[in-house]
């Protein structure tokens, strides 16, 4: 991706977390969440101007957080790189691509 491509995501990223008036600041969280929406940006070739869907979007990957952090915080398994965890979290935007 390019440099410009990554900061307009980002940008987007950060517009959508003030929208829904989030202030978690967790590292954690916004390693999952970034990536999660970058995949659903990917996946809409460009098309993100419907703030109703990245609203749902948005919940979407707030719910998958709370499971996935509930797990993390059961101590059960040892996690050495929390990027590459978040990036293997399919919630389906890949197969969704309704742009078209």
């Amino acid at each position: 991706m390019s440099g410009s491509l990554c900061r307009l995501i980002e940008q987007y990223s950060n517009l959508i977390l003030a929208m829904e008036d989030d202030c978690n600041f967790d590292p954690k969280w916004l390693c999952f969440y970034r990536i999660q929406m970058t995949v659903w940006i990917m996946s809409r070739a460009g098309f993100c101007d419907n703030t109703a869907m990245a609203h749902e979007t948005y919940e979407k990957i707030r719910t998958a957080w709370i499971d996935l952090s509930r797990y993390l915080e059961s101590g059960k398994f040892t996690i050495s790189n929390l990027g590459q965890l978040c990036a293997t979290v399919d919630l389906g935007f890949a197969d969704c691509n309704d742009s078209k």
